[in-house]
């Protein structure tokens, strides 16, 4: 497989997840979150069956774009679902299950690929969306998606589920207000949930929030790092002529196994400081990483000056930009996409989120290994120092807090803050 070729089986997952990404938010609201995130076992499972069946780069592209249509999914509905099954108390924890999971995965796929054959891969690969099949079925629909269907009965069973035989009464009545008060709202129509996204002050602020985080995450090289973390480490080693006592797989392994383990105590953050400290701290800190691997590869390609003594600089920097990024940024992303948007536009906002995701990520993915052989790997990193420096200043005044809150006072808070503003810029 040629560079070319690889650079397209890592980004047209992203085409798949562009195309699929707003029918997945229309279904969690038609059919519910759970039966959307169980329709996307038998697919997942189909891309591995193409994949075992054939052995040319085509059916290749074929699979990962099909793989498209599971991960849309998972990253549309998911954060939604955990987000409306905890409680205001643990829903940043949470939330940070999501990329847990996620480097789970990674670490399982890191672990074993290097070690097997490809049709060996293919198998075990086909185990986890087994698994998952065989579990989740056992699992409750939201209790916000039941009173949005004016289920009082089964929103309250399963409610009562999962809280464990704990008192609901409270919190079930805050859920039905909720609900009702947006259904107060509500205009006839397919559209509604577009046209109160988009033509309501609220939603286009909860809008543009969600989406201008997700943005930071990419300008600063969130989504392709990890999917390039070997190739850059070989690069490394073979440029700098030193070898880090690790082979290039090993470190990555050793990276998404850090970022496993650590992603827990964003969690733990997020939830006694906040989400916008936790942001703060992962961008001030991935600005400060990738600065310092900028350095070191300017100075390594570009100049002649002796890196042998500092030459663990860019495999310590990466890695701790990619906890930086995973435990704050990526992390926060889900708590405040299922935070700020509202109950009946969640499903179609989290689409759009998605969308985005899906459009930045294929083109900073095709893009990554031209830039890299073209203009060097210290113009990307410096590019990725730049973005994170700039999404720090947004994540530090704009972004709201919204830790402990209900999503019904979370509502209350934009449209306050929204209507204060308002005010304000209409005095002479």
């Amino acid at each position: 497989m040629t560079a070319e070729q690889a650079s397209w089986v890592v980004s047209i997952v992203h085409v798949g997840n562009f195309l699929w990404a707003i029918p997945a938010g229309y279904l969690s609201d038609l059919l519910g979150r759970k039966v959307t995130l169980l329709l996307s076992g038998p697919v997942l499972l189909a891309t591995w069956a193409i994949i075992l069946a054939t052995r040319t780069v085509e059916a290749i592209y074929v699979a990962r774009l099909l793989q498209g249509i599971p991960m849309a999914t998972v990253y549309t509905v998911l954060p939604m679902y955990l987000g409306e099954i905890a409680g205001p108390a643990i829903r940043g924890s949470a939330g940070y299950m999501f990329p847990a999971i996620w480097y789970a995965g990674t670490v399982y796929e890191y672990a074993v690929g290097p070690y097997v054959t490809y049709q060996q891969l293919a198998w075990i690969s086909a185990i986890p969306p087994i698994v998952f099949l065989a579990t989740f079925i056992w699992m409750p629909e939201s209790p916000y998606y039941y009173l949005m269907k004016e289920n009082t009965q089964r929103a309250e069973e399963s409610l009562r589920w999962l809280r464990g035989g704990a008192d609901i009464e409270a919190e079930l009545e805050a859920m039905k207000r909720s609900v009702e008060e947006e259904r107060r709202t509500r205009t006839k129509g397919r559209l509604f949930a577009w046209r109160k996204l988009l033509c309501t002050p609220e939603g286009r602020t909860s809008l543009t929030k969600v989406t201008n985080v997700q943005a930071v995450y990419q300008i600063c090289g969130g989504g392709a790092m990890f999917s390039y973390a070997t190739n850059t480490f070989t690069l490394t080693e073979r440029a700098s002529s030193v070898h880090a006592g690790v082979t290039s797989d090993q470190m990555s392994i050793l990276m998404a196994s850090l970022v496993l383990l650590l992603v827990p105590f964003g969690a733990v953050a997020s939830d006694k400081l906040g989400r916008r400290p936790v942001l703060m701290i992962s961008t001030i800190g991935a600005t400060i990483f990738l600065a310092l691997t900028t350095i070191y590869y300017y100075l390594l390609f570009e100049t002649s000056t002796e890196l042998y003594s500092i030459f663990w600089i860019p495999y310590f920097s990466i890695i701790c930009y990619t906890l930086m990024v995973a435990c704050g940024t990526e992390s926060i992303i889900p708590v405040l996409q299922t935070e700020l948007f509202s109950n009946e536009t969640r499903g179609t906002g989290s689409a759009i989120l998605f969308l985005e995701n899906a459009v930045l990520s294929f083109f900073i993915l095709k893009a990554y290994q031209p830039l890299v052989d073209g203009l060097g790997l210290h113009f990307l990193y410096g590019s990725f120092a730049i973005g994170s420096l700039l999404g720090s200043l947004y994540v530090t005044f704009c972004v709201p807090e919204t830790k402990g809150m209900t999503f019904d006072e979370i509502q209350r808070t934009i449209a306050k803050k929204r209507t204060v503003t308002t005010e304000s810029d209409d005095k002479p």
